[in-house]
């Protein structure tokens, strides 16, 4: 009978304990989807803050970039239009000298002054930095292979250094077809115009006797050496290459005039090196080159043919100093880096890129042959260690 107590007590026990943990294990569940759904709302308002902090940073940056990209295009829109004011001022002194020097040029012959060679050739140096500028070819890189950079220049300085060989480039055309000989005699360039100068200075030499005592006359290759050290020399080539101003420049001094014998072999020239500028661009550009820039192209044509012409009616030799690549220049007076300017004055760096030439005048042409004076000091990229 006890034992059927204990028994029954027991069972009432177990079934106790039994409902007790159906209860506790209901109750740990309940719990259990409480903390997940407080979890699952925890990790969607976080991942909603986060979104809304990463939405809100983006629009941030945006606005920023785009407030970066205002200023920028503000500071090339006053870059631009400070350069262009400047061009136009240079353009107005030049062509108030040179309507100054035609009304000069009727009876006698006018020297120009070793600032009117350096206002031309600043006003060169100008227009050959805006159609070397790649913001206004709408290009910052060489098409690959290019053979226009056979040193592989940018590869090792960078596709920013871009505007430095294109000058390099335009400039090495230019002194080609305009300077390739001195006082004046390579501005027709190197076909039947060269030949006509030196078909006449040798006349001339002929004619005064200037090939005796041991003074070969100039051939077709000729000899300009005489230049250098006769003063009466100097005055025929002055006179000469006046003659030559008079006949291609139109009265007031901006066109070319329709006198034909003359004019032909020089705007031959002048449109020569225009192509080949234009040629070289096309490359760049892929066949892209803008009005404004092939406008700007013939403006330099025409800039340097003057300037080579003015150089031969100065009695003094003036002339562009061109080093070749791998040669020691000093800083200074003569050469700048384009990048730091004369920072490194009195250092003698290498010749990376010549990206403009250093226009010099040697004496007088009359009694001094010796004195050396920079008019306009050249740059270069050097070699950088």
């Amino acid at each position: 009978m006890l034992e059927t107590q204990m028994q029954q007590q027991m069972r009432r026990q177990l079934q106790y304990y039994e409902q007790e943990l159906g209860r506790q294990k209901h109750d740990h569940e309940k719990e259990l989807q409480q903390l997940r759904a407080h979890h699952e709302t925890e990790k969607q308002r976080d991942q909603d803050a986060f979104t809304a902090q990463m939405r809100s940073a983006m629009d941030d940056c945006k606005g920023r970039l785009q407030m970066q990209n205002e200023q920028h295009e503000r500071r090339v829109q006053t870059v631009m239009a400070n350069h262009q004011h400047q061009l136009r001022r240079e353009r107005d002194e030049y062509e108030r000298a040179v309507a100054s020097l035609k009304a000069d040029a009727g009876d006698h012959i006018r020297q120009p002054v070793d600032s009117d060679l350096k206002r031309m050739f600043r006003e060169l140096r100008l227009c050959i930095e805006v159609i070397t500028e790649p913001f206004n070819l709408g290009v910052f890189s060489l098409p690959q292979n290019s053979s226009l950079d056979p040193t592989q220049f940018l590869r090792r300085e960078g596709k920013g250094m871009l505007r430095h060989l294109l000058r390099s480039i335009v400039w090495l055309k230019v002194v080609d077809g305009f300077f390739s000989a001195p006082f004046g005699f390579g501005a027709f360039g190197h076909g039947d115009g060269r030949k006509a100068l030196t078909d006449l200075y040798s006349a001339w030499r002929r004619l005064f006797a200037y090939g005796k005592e041991g003074e070969p006359v100039p051939s077709a290759d000729a000899d300009y050496n005489i230049f250098g050290r006769n003063k009466d020399a100097n005055r025929w080539r002055s006179a000469t290459f006046q003659s030559i101003v008079s006949a291609v420049a139109s009265e007031d001094g901006k066109k070319l005039s329709s006198d034909q014998a003359v004019v032909t072999p020089f705007v031959d020239n002048l449109a020569k090196v225009e192509q080949d500028i234009l040629d070289m661009l096309n490359i760049v550009t892929n066949g892209q080159v803008g009005t404004e820039i092939k406008e700007k192209v013939s403006e330099i044509a025409s800039l340097a043919g003057f300037l080579a012409l003015e150089i031969g009616v100065h009695r003094a030799c003036f002339g562009l100093s061109v080093p070749g690549r791998g040669e020691s220049v000093q800083i200074g007076q003569e050469f700048v880096d384009c990048e730091d300017g004369d920072a490194a004055r009195g250092e003698f760096e290498t010749v990376d890129l010549v990206v403009c030439p250093h226009l010099f005048k040697i004496g007088d042409g009359r009694g001094d042959f010796t004195t050396l004076k920079s008019i306009s000091p050249g740059e270069i990229y050097p070699i950088r260690t």
